[in-house]
């Protein structure tokens, strides 16, 4: 069953980590039901919608807005929770293979292909909610682009951390329409976050 699953996958990393998660996630459905559809032909979407639909979950569709890798703080930000209800908000997302996490960052990403239907189902059916989301994330860049600004001037810390934070989020910043050098706001047509 496991090697009939990953071909039907096309031994595609993300495809079978998509219907593993659904095996995990659809206690109702058997391997066997899982194979039956992937025989008959679904498209990604509808692999990936059950994950979403689940518990209607806003939150994959919030974190579709980090075109890079982010930390527990700037998804914080953007679901407008603290940071322990984050965690646990990112934590259901991982075990729903939605997010990938890098333990040695400290930082969560979630897939190009989860991403864009994500985006897309945001678009569509949470316009509003998609408006005071891309604030909280423009905000979140503006503040983090200062806060390592100020930090530098006032604490000394090392250039190479201050490189490092910058870095680590630049994706982010630039998807924002954050100048990282000065801090500042500048509205970029062709932003992913916009």
């Amino acid at each position: 069953t496991v090697e009939k699953l990953c071909t039907l996958c096309g031994n595609m990393p993300l495809a079978i980590r998509v219907v593993a998660g659904l095996i995990n996630r659809l206690t109702n459905v058997s391997p066997d039901g899982i194979i039956q559809m992937l025989e008959a032909g679904p498209k990604l979407n509808d692999l990936v919608a059950p994950f979403i639909e689940m518990d209607d979950d806003l939150h994959a569709l919030q974190v579709s807005l980090f075109p890079g890798s982010f930390d527990g703080a700037s998804a914080a930000a953007v679901f407008g929770e603290t940071y322990d209800e984050t965690q646990q908000s990112l934590g259901r997302l991982l075990e729903r293979s939605m997010l990938d996490f890098d333990p040695l960052t400290g930082r969560f990403i979630q897939s190009d292909l989860v991403r864009a239907h994500c985006l897309a189902k945001a678009q569509t059916t949470q316009p509003v909610k998609l408006i005071e989301w891309k604030v909280r994330f423009v905000v979140r860049y503006i503040e983090f682009v200062s806060c390592v600004s100020h930090q530098g001037a006032m604490r000394g810390v090392q250039q190479s951390h201050l490189v490092h934070s910058l870095n680590a989020d630049s994706t982010n910043n630039k998807a924002g329409g954050i100048n990282s050098t000065k801090g500042t706001y500048q509205h970029n047509h062709t932003s992913s976050a916009t």
